[in-house]
């Protein structure tokens, strides 16, 4: 509960899959991301979690988010996918926003 402010965080494998394995992660608060990190793992991750992090991210140069496919297929739009064909228009606009957000702040997302 509450918000994990990552700014003294190095950029190292351990920093990168600090999040491995929590294959039931749904929200997580960060602040100040400015390394590659990956969710590959956490399938629930909330829209809310993204949005935090990308408004809050404080990255110099471009960074790579990976999420886990059913993420990715959310913020994608990627209906084909089951957890992204349930959305509604408006929870799909919201996902697609991230997405939009992250491209201006040089935070790219990936899917392992």
């Amino acid at each position: 509960i509450g918000i994990v402010d990552i700014t003294n965080c190095s950029a190292t494998e351990k920093a990168r899959y600090a999040f491995g394995g929590c294959q039931k992660l749904r929200e997580i608060k960060l602040k100040s991301l400015h390394v590659d990190i990956s969710f590959a793992d956490s399938p629930l991750l909330s829209l809310a979690s993204l949005q935090y992090l990308v408004a809050n991210a404080d990255n110099t140069a471009v960074i790579t988010v990976t999420v886990h496919k059913d993420v990715y297929a959310k913020l994608t739009g990627d209906t084909t996918n089951e957890a992204a064909g349930v959305l509604t228009e408006e929870e799909e606009a919201a996902w697609q926003q991230v997405l939009a957000d992250a491209v201006e702040k040089n935070i790219s997302f990936a899917t392992a």
